[in-house]
């Protein structure tokens, strides 16, 4: 499964952060969430890849990407696991 995230490409040395839009770290927190699904329904996710689009160090990211790999011995919850993601 491939998610990409896109938010608001910025400055951050001009960026305040209360006005920043920033894509890894609302990918990041999608990440947790994968994990707290696994927990949930007793399966196994691993988040494989995770990137950046255009980054720089001097540059809140727009976009992200990255890539869940989910896995169950009951289909039915393979199914659900992916639905909730």
């Amino acid at each position: 499964m491939q998610v990409n995230v896109q938010r608001q490409k910025a400055h951050s040395g001009t960026t305040p952060m209360q006005a920043r839009s920033d894509a890894l770290v609302a990918a990041l927190n999608e990440v947790i969430a994968v994990n707290a699904i696994r927990f949930k329904y007793g399966g196994f996710s691993t988040v494989d890849i995770i990137n950046c689009e255009d980054s720089s160090i001097n540059c809140v990211p727009g976009k992200a990407f990255f890539t869940i790999n989910l896995r169950h011995p009951s289909g039915e919850s393979l199914d659900a696991m992916e639905q909730t993601i």
